[in-house]
Formats: structure tokens, sequence, C-alpha cells
């Protein structure tokens, strides 16, 4: 039987990077989704993409089998997507998959003045945090028993090209680029970040992981523990002008969320970047090559 790695969000931020990623490396993939992308985009791709509702399970009957590595990316925040959710997960476990890779996030902790690792009691303070700890526990009671490896990465902030939906750093750059005023709602944080082709690679590497148990980590860069103060200072070198802010107060922001947990390292078999600069200047090269992201 042949492995597919079947990936559910791919037309998003995190799945182009991934599947840019492994296009290369002869795996069989099949990317899927409900957003289109610029065919002359994906014709540079070695992916097979369908793009429909990721829950259709009987798009799935063609495709998944024991042998078949699911990399779940896919999240919109309402009760229907959960109730999907849990048809979806014990659909997979029928099949007997031979792997889960989930993208949860680091949100469940919540704002969490103390170091953060796997052991943090979980206390998150908005909406996503609250859906993910749902999504967490439906894997947790459907998958945990059965032979399916199963690994949830709690992603810290990620940033990267291709985001439609921009984080703090992609919405200033476009900030700097448009001359326009840009509304922050905390600017006294201290935050664990990730460029998404560290994130991409470390997902590479779980896919060929030969894992015979359950595994929950947090995703992070250790070099990158970062304020609003020093990404706005790195980017204003950069732009050589300052950037219009309005400030607002907002409860459920999270201002604090470091991490230190040497899990992911004793497994990591790569060096992450650790020159933030350097992906600050690629980052905002791609911005300027790429204005439709922008929208």
């Amino acid at each position: 039987m042949r492995e597919n790695i079947i990936i559910l969000g791919a037309q998003g931020f995190i799945g182009i990077n991934l599947i840019k990623l492994l296009s290369n490396k002869k795996m069989n993939l099949i990317g899927i989704g409900n957003k289109s992308l610029n065919k002359n985009f994906l014709n540079k791709l070695d992916c097979k993409f369908i793009c429909t509702n990721i829950f259709e399970k009987k798009l799935y009957d063609k495709y998944v089998n024991i042998n078949s590595t699911i990399i779940f990316l896919a999240s919109i925040q309402n009760k229907s997507f959960i109730v999907n959710f849990i048809s979806l997960i014990n659909y997979f476990k029928k099949k007997k998959i031979k792997k889960l890779i989930f993208l949860s996030s680091s949100s469940l902790y919540g704002n969490n003045k103390s170091i953060i690792n796997e052991e943090t009691v979980l206390k998150p303070i908005n909406n996503q945090g609250h859906f993910f700890l749902k999504l967490e526990k439906i894997i947790t009671k459907n998958l945990y028993k059965s032979k399916t490896s199963t690994i949830i990465l709690r992603v810290f902030n990620v940033y990267g090209p291709y985001r439609k939906k921009k984080g703090l750093i992609e919405q200033m750059i476009i900030s700097f680029l448009k001359n326009e005023k840009i509304s922050i709602q905390s600017k006294s944080f201290l935050r664990s970040y990730i460029g998404v082709k560290d994130l991409c690679k470390i997902i590479d590497t779980f896919i060929k992981y030969d894992l015979k148990q359950k595994l929950l980590l947090n995703v992070y860069n250790k070099k990158f523990i970062l304020s609003f103060s020093k990404i706005y200072q790195i980017l204003k070198k950069q732009f050589k002008k300052d950037l219009l802010i309005n400030y607002s107060i907002n409860k459920k922001v999270i201002k604090n969320s470091v991490c230190k947990s040497l899990k992911i390292n004793r497994i990591l078999k790569f060096k992450m970047n650790n020159n933030f600069n350097d992906e600050i200047i690629k980052l905002i090269k791609h911005y300027k090559k790429n204005e439709n992201y922008f929208v």
C-alpha cells in the first residue's frame, strides 16, 4: 500500500510553506483545503491539490489507508468545526492511519508570566485557546488508545511569507510598506517566536520520525524571545523611518508567552535559524514582491 502524506488546510499559510519544502522530497503529497490558489504557483509544486471541504469523508476513501500520515493544519473557530472534527478523527481511527500530526497553539497557556513548558497548567484566556483545548481533548480521547502515532505540536508565535491572516510582524511590515497607521493591542509583551520555515522542517522531521508512542511538544525557537520594542526597532532600522502606532487595551491579548523546554531539541536533527534580522529582511522582500498578500 502506498504511503500518502495528506495535508489538511494545505492552502493556508503554513500549508503552502510546508508543501514548498516537501514537494522536492519525492513524497506522495495530497493537499486538501477550501481555498483556491494561483495555477502558476501550483504548477511549481509536486502535490495533488483538492479544493473542497476538508470534512468530506467520501474523499478520503480513495487516499486514506494504514500507511497514511495526516497533517492537520486547518482550523475555523466555530461549533460546526468541532462537531465535524470529532467525526473525522473517529473516521481516521477506524481507518487505522499510521500517524496524525496536529498543529495546536500556545494560546492554551494563556497570559503566563512564568516560563512555559509542557507541564505548565493550561489557562486559556481567549477563544482561540479554548478552541484548541477542545480539539486536543478530542484527539486524546479518541486516538491515544489506538495504534496511531499521534503528535500534537503546540506552536508559539509563527511568522513568515504567504500569510493572508497577518500576525503582528507581518502587519507591521505591511504598515511600513504602505505608510499606514497600525493598531497594536499591547506594546508591553514578551513572546517566543518561530519562523514558518523552521516549523515546516520540524513537521518534516516528524513525518519521518519512527514513533511508537504519543508526543505532545511545544514548538518555538529558543533564540527568538522578542518584545514589541525589539521587533519595532529592527523594522525601523530596515525602513529608516518611524511607524504611526495606535495603542489600545485588550484583556484577552496574550502579553507573556515565553517557552523553555528541552523536549523538542532532543528530537531535532537540525539547527534552527538564529538570525532574526536575516529572517526579517527576507520577509520584507517577500511582501514587496507579493502585493496581493496585502489584502
